[in-house]
């Protein structure tokens, strides 16, 4: 045993004793490049107006505390999209301290791309700004499964040319990109408008849109008798819930813990029929709403899901959740803008730009890659623009006749037909 001991630390000492062989370095070193600081590029820049909004802001100092490493891109309107928007240097040095937070946060995104990367990426890409709201939450899932309670962010669904910078919709004109040490400087052309609407309230506000609402109020009033009446949640009812973050439950409020996330806000795109949608397949009034309705009951399966004839119909005016499953091209680099999308790889939300057969034939709507129901959706362009059809129905197209309506969900497309499913029979109704 001595001798084993001895021996044990003669191989300590010699493995101390031992250097490590280093070769020479070949050729010459590499420079690697230096990107001014954040600041010192917003003082040295042309964006004087925007500069002077971030120095009375605390957004240094939120950026220090809380994303002390994070790369970002800085959306930076230019002097004459400040002064446009209101905010010249006079206001600017008036304004609330909170108000120039506001600002800032939502012109800052959380996570960075090369304008390169981003201009070959195949569909928009997500990237939520600091900006939260006070009162909204949204659900982010851990593990698929649970519902975890967060602050709304506001987010920005992006792409870009090389003069062009499209954020929820709305393109800006730009000029080349500035790296900094954080990220890029983004130059745009107007102030960036977050939402203030809810889709509910745009929908009650317009007069267009009051056979909708019926149609919201008939069905809601079914699955609450039905929740009242089981104390049980239907799965189903997603227009209810999906388009008012105040709409609550008509059963009390202690129906159980599971249902935490009805008053979670839900994202998704919305196709809005007209008055005028319903008119065309022979629906007037609210009495031809509840007669369509009346040709079934209401039986949710053993799984808690059902379909009212209603929702049936309209079953193709939104968009919940959708995956993208096609493989990224060489040059563009998932791995670095992976932080910035969905954490279950989902979404929702889809501008005009993004409404073409080409890119929504690529998302599946589950949640899984292996699935293969894709998004049953046909787009084409008219003369009066873009138009959408359920790809296996022989109705007629829907013509989008106003698009992009922001709101806090996401975007509403007004569509001037309904998007009638497959063989939907409309026998019930008296033309």
């Amino acid at each position: 045993m001595t001798r084993l001991i001895i021996m044990f630390f003669c191989s300590l000492l010699l493995i101390r004793c031992t250097k490590e062989f280093m070769p020479n370095p070949v050729g010459e070193s590499i420079p690697s490049e230096e990107y001014p600081k954040l600041e010192d590029a917003l003082a040295s820049s042309p964006y004087t107006l925007y500069s002077a909004a971030w120095k009375r802001s605390n957004i240094t100092h939120m950026l220090t505390k809380d994303f002390p490493l994070s790369k970002m891109l800085f959306l930076v309107p230019t002097n004459e999209a400040m002064e446009k928007a209101g905010l010249t240097a006079e206001a600017i040095a008036t304004a609330k301290v909170s108000d120039l937070d506001s600002l800032i946060l939502y012109h800052t995104l959380n996570g960075s791309i090369p304008q390169e990367q981003l201009m070959v990426a195949p569909t928009d890409i997500l990237f939520n700004s600091l900006l939260t709201h006070p009162i909204f939450r949204e659900g982010e899932k851990l593990g698929g499964v649970e519902i975890r309670s967060i602050p709304y962010r506001y987010q920005h669904y992006v792409r870009s040319s090389e003069t062009t910078f499209s954020s929820n919709g709305i393109t800006f004109q730009t000029s080349k990109w500035l790296p900094i040490d954080r990220g890029f400087l983004i130059p745009i052309d107007q102030v960036a408008q977050r939402p203030k609407q809810q889709m509910i309230d745009f929908l009650r506000n317009d007069p267009r849109f009051t056979l909708f609402i019926k149609y919201l109020e008939i069905t809601s009033k079914i699955y609450d008798q039905f929740a009242s009446q089981n104390r049980l949640f239907p799965k189903t009812p997603l227009y209810k819930y999906a388009l008012d973050y105040f709409g609550s439950p008509g059963w009390g409020e202690n129906i159980g813990e599971i249902y935490k996330n009805l008053h979670h806000l839900i994202r998704m795109s919305l196709f809005a029929p007209t008055n005028e949608a319903f008119n065309q397949i022979g629906i007037y009034s609210e009495n031809d709403l509840i007669t369509l309705n009346n040709r079934s009951t209401y039986h949710p399966g053993s799984n808690n899901s059902g379909s009212l004839p209603l929702d049936s119909l309209l079953r193709k005016h939104y968009i919940l959740k959708a995956q993208f499953v096609k493989a990224y091209s060489d040059n563009y680099k998932l791995a670095s803008i992976v932080t910035t999308i969905d954490k279950d790889g989902s979404v929702g939300v889809f501008y005009s730009e993004s409404l073409k057969n080409e890119i929504l034939d690529e998302y599946s709507m589950g949640i899984s890659t292996n699935l293969s129901q894709y998004l049953e959706y046909d787009f084409g362009n008219s003369s009066n623009g873009i138009t959408v059809k359920h790809k296996h129905s022989t109705a007629p197209p829907a013509t989008i006749i106003q698009e992009n309506i922001n709101t806090f969900q996401g975007p509403i497309h007004v569509v001037d037909k309904i998007i009638l499913p497959n063989n939907f029979s409309m026998w019930h109704i008296k033309n």
